[in-house]
C-alpha cells in the first residue's frame, strides 16, 4: 500500500491507498482508507520515516468490541 500521510485527531490515522492491477498492470480498482495508530513509539516512527508516496508494507489487527470495528497499525515495513 501507499502512504498518503496523517490525521490528526484522536486517534491518529494513517492514510494509504492501493491500486489493484490486471496482469498487464493496467490499473483496475483503487482502494484508499485509514488505520488507527493507538501506540505513541509508533506514531513518532510512522512521523519520523514515512514521506507522501512510500511503499508500505502494513500489519494490522482489527478491534471486534469497539465501535466500527477499527483496523489499528501494529507494525510497519517500507517496500524498497
Amino acid at each position: 500500500m501507499t502512504f498518503t500521510g496523517l490525521i490528526e485527531g484522536e486517534p491518529l490515522r494513517l492514510g494509504w491507498k492501493l491500486l489493484s492491477r490486471n496482469k498487464d498492470g493496467v490499473v483496475m480498482r483503487a482502494f484508499s482508507g485509514t488505520i488507527e495508530l493507538r501506540d505513541e513509539n509508533l506514531a513518532k516512527r510512522v512521523r519520523d520515516d514515512l514521506a507522501y508516496g512510500d511503499e508500505i508494507e502494513a500489519t494490522t489487527d482489527t478491534y471486534m468490541s469497539l465501535k466500527g470495528l477499527p483496523a489499528v497499525l501494529l507494525d510497519y515495513v517500507k517496500v524498497v
